[in-house]
Parts: C-alpha cells; structure tokens; sequence
C-alpha cells in the first residue's frame, strides 16, 4: 500500500538515526540482543497469528464470507500447533 513518496523517504531518513544507534548497542551487548530475539519471537509467533485473523474476519462484512474464513483458518492453526508443539 503506498501512502507518500515524501512520507516514506522522511521516515527513513528519520530512523535511520535511531535504528544505527540500536543496532550498534545491540551488537555490543548480548543480553539486548537476546531480550529482544525472544521479545520478538513471541509477538511474531503468539500475537501476530491471532490478531491478523481476527482482523479479517472483523473487515468481512458478509457474514457467510466469514465463516467460510472459519475454517480454513482453523485448520492452519491446528497444522502450525501440530509442526511446533514440542515432542
């Protein structure tokens, strides 16, 4: 989705500044790096797959579409649980 030219190159150059300054820090200190590996594993992995769905489903105005989405979204949970659970 583009929004602005103007706006993206202005945010880029915005956070390059800070994203330098965090990437050297963590780069030098191996708790911040490990801190944020685990902070970012559980949102990818716990957050992330429970919110975009809901998101779907809350946008789809027809209520026949949504529990068509149902299903399939349940089966892709139940396969990644299946992959990821622990032996």
């Amino acid at each position: 989705m583009r929004f602005s030219a103007t706006a993206s190159f202005s945010a880029g150059i915005a956070l390059s500044g800070p994203g330098t300054l965090t990437l050297r820090s963590a780069l030098f200190s191996p708790l911040l790096n490990s801190v944020t590996t685990h902070l970012h594993s559980c949102f990818s992995h716990g957050l992330w797959p429970v919110v975009v769905p809901m998101a779907v489903l809350m946008l789809e105005p027809a209520r026949w579409r949504r529990r068509a989405l149902v299903a399939p979204g349940a089966s892709a949970d139940a396969a990644k649980l299946a992959v990821e659970a622990p032996a």
